[in-house]
């Protein structure tokens, strides 16, 4: 943080009343207790229960903006459902599958 920023904000916590500046600190950072939670997860599916999972979203994001490099030999973890859904030009497709119980 430069130091213009840093003055700009000492002046104008010195104007507001203390309720106010207070309030502006609520409103920039939330508070969230996940101590509430008693142990128990959110989702014990991996959030498939309530939809697709967030990181699946900037993967497909990101695969669609590069899908023209899904080419060639392509190595999957677990199923080859990218491969299918991005790859162009495919010549041979491998899948790695670990499972630690197998």
């Amino acid at each position: 943080m430069d130091i213009l920023s840093q003055n700009w904000r000492a002046t104008v916590k010195r104007m507001l009343p203390i309720s106010t500046v207070n309030f502006i600190r609520g409103l920039r950072r939330p508070r969230v207790n996940f101590g509430d939670l008693g142990g128990i997860p959110i989702s014990r599916d991996w959030g498939f229960d309530r939809g697709a999972v967030i990181d699946r979203y900037y993967m497909e994001r990101f695969l669609t903006e590069h899908q023209d490099a899904v080419r060639g030999r392509v190595l999957e973890i677990e199923h080859d459902c990218y491969t299918q859904k991005f790859g162009s030009a495919v010549t041979h497709s491998d899948v790695l599958f670990v499972w630690p119980d197998w």
